[in-house]
């Protein structure tokens, strides 16, 4: 089995880095670190969406390690955070609404 380094594709993940919509989610999800396990789930998910969308990519251990290296490169502290499965339906879906909105020029 290859390690991650070995598979992630360096070509894509300049794209990712040059992908201000990325770069966004990125920060908002380190941006929320020790302050609101919610926001750094949605960003996540939308991270997620997006690179199947945009670039259908759908394996969640490479996307997780695209999204990693993307908040190393703003701020390593993230790494000490998590994102949480448990959101109520009705904050994940206000919250995703208000990063969308914020991030609509960006897409």
């Amino acid at each position: 089995m290859k390690n991650a380094e070995e598979l992630i594709n360096t070509e894509l993940l300049e794209i990712f880095r040059k992908d201000k919509y990325l770069k966004e989610l990125a920060k908002i999800y380190v941006d929320n670190c020790g302050i609101s396990i919610a926001y750094r789930s949605v960003a996540f998910d939308l991270f997620c969406d997006y690179l199947e969308d945009k670039y259908d990519l759908i394996e969640l251990e490479i996307i997780i390690d695209y999204f990693n290296i993307l908040m190393d490169d703003i701020d390593i502290v993230h790494r000490n955070y998590d994102i949480s499965f448990n959101i109520p339906e009705e904050e994940y879906e206000r919250i995703k609404e208000e990063i969308n909105n914020l991030l609509i020029l960006y897409k």
